[in-house]
């Protein structure tokens, strides 16, 4: 990925003797294109400027011999900072876009990526996760109050069984869009 549009990165001049792609003064001029009127440092178009708060997990491949490396390293530093679920698979000797290429390695890196959006579009929303274990706190704690029968263990458990329809209504409907949005997926 190409993580800061200036091209900065003191790594990128060792690697920039390998990348049979890009070379550091052709990328800089691409990102002052980019950038048009913004700085190339802006956040708005420099994503090493931005905040990685909230990003949701994210995949990054890069080769070795790619001058971006340097940027995936530092995107993963910076995502890690803020708490983001970041993987960085790294391809020794391959240039930009290699897995666009027909050799092993690309079809690897395909592969990669696609168990990675399966595992993401199979993985329950953690909204979801949330209201499983809440609801499985409440199921013990009813458990435990069903075998008292003074008045304010009945009203307990009263509260809990409205608490935990209304949760698996809840659930059921984020359910609902989580299988939708699965099926659209795919």
């Amino acid at each position: 990925p190409w993580g800061d549009l200036t091209v900065s990165d003191p790594a990128q001049t060792e690697i920039a003797r390998r990348d049979l792609l890009l070379s550091i003064s052709r990328t800089r001029a691409a990102g002052k294109q980019w950038a048009g009127a913004l700085a190339p440092d802006d956040p708005r178009v420099n994503p090493l400027s931005a905040s990685m708060e909230g990003l949701p997990s994210t995949l990054i491949l890069t080769g070795t011999d790619d001058i971006l490396n340097a940027d995936a390293h530092r995107l993963m530093a910076s995502a890690r900072a803020a708490g983001t679920d970041f993987t960085l698979s790294e391809y020794p000797g391959m240039p930009h876009s290699w897995p666009v290429v027909p050799v092993p390695e690309g079809r690897a890196a395909l592969d990669e990526a696609a168990a990675k959006i399966k595992i993401e579009i199979d993985s329950k929303p953690e909204v979801m996760d949330k209201l499983d274990r809440r609801m499985i706190q409440l199921k013990i704690e009813r458990e435990a109050v069903r075998k008292e029968k003074d008045e304010g263990s009945l009203k307990r458990f009263a509260l809990i069984e409205d608490e935990l329809l209304k949760l698996q209504r809840e659930y059921d409907d984020l359910e609902e869009i989580w299988t939708a949005e699965k099926a659209q997926a795919q």
